[in-house]
């Protein structure tokens, strides 16, 4: 199963912040299945200029836009239309670098329709994901 999101992290401090890492969660899905933050890339539809993921700064009181790609090998799950709550986690480090921990960031409704589910089934490229808005293009 491949997802490409685009994010944008904001850090609302003084002080940078450094994300070590990030995994998404299927809510209705057991927890210890997560898909893994595995490259950045540049523009939706296209491997031109892929990187593999890094940990990477959110300066302080700025946001960082990146549109990233998550993993989960094998995958056994099959996107269908509809509607799938997910959570964005982010490993931060503590007072001292070993003590790294997860914090929910953001907890999410991924919208899939009709198209994208039998188009390809295994991968989701995120869109306008607001539901009025598949519903409008779906009946034009």
């Amino acid at each position: 199963m491949v997802l490409y999101l685009p994010l944008v992290f904001y850090n609302d401090g003084p002080i940078p912040i450094m994300i070590q890492n990030l995994r998404l969660t299927f809510i209705n899905e057991a927890p210890d299945r997560p898909l893994g933050f595995v490259a950045t890339i540049h523009k939706l539809i296209s491997s031109d200029d892929r990187r593999l993921a890094v940990q990477f700064p959110v300066r302080g009181r700025e946001a960082l836009s990146l549109i990233c790609e998550f993993q989960r090998r094998p995958a056994p799950f099959l996107f269908q239309e509809g509607s799938y709550w997910i959570r964005l986690e982010a490993q931060l480090w503590g007072k001292r670098k070993r003590d790294a921990y997860w914090e929910d960031l953001v907890t999410f409704e991924l919208n899939i329709s009709a198209q994208a589910a039998t188009q390809a089934p295994e991968v989701a490229v995120a869109y306008d994901n607001l539901r009025e808005t598949l519903e409008r293009n779906l009946s034009t």
